[in-house]
């Protein structure tokens, strides 16, 4: 008997998620950092977790403002430059 494979189509990621995580990307290399392994070493963040934020996986409140901690930012000051 075969099983049939079903396959998953992708969402598309709402472009307020995108918005996010590409800045918070961008602080990330603005900081310094070429890739997210070090950032996250530095700042004991989970590594594979924030590699998936920055990809747009979802992530809690709770690891987003630990990110923003990270960066030393307020939450006003990171949403400022965010065009949703």
């Amino acid at each position: 008997m075969v099983k049939e494979i079903k396959k998953v189509k992708k969402v598309p990621l709402d472009p307020r998620i995108l918005a996010i995580c590409d800045k918070i990307k961008d602080l990330r290399i603005a900081a310094g950092y070429t890739n997210y392994e070090n950032f996250a070493w530095d700042h004991r963040l989970n590594r594979s977790h924030y590699h998936k934020v920055e990809k747009g996986h979802n992530m809690t409140l709770e690891s987003f403002l630990k990110i923003i901690d990270a960066h030393g930012l307020k939450l006003k000051d990171f949403f400022q430059t965010i065009d949703l």
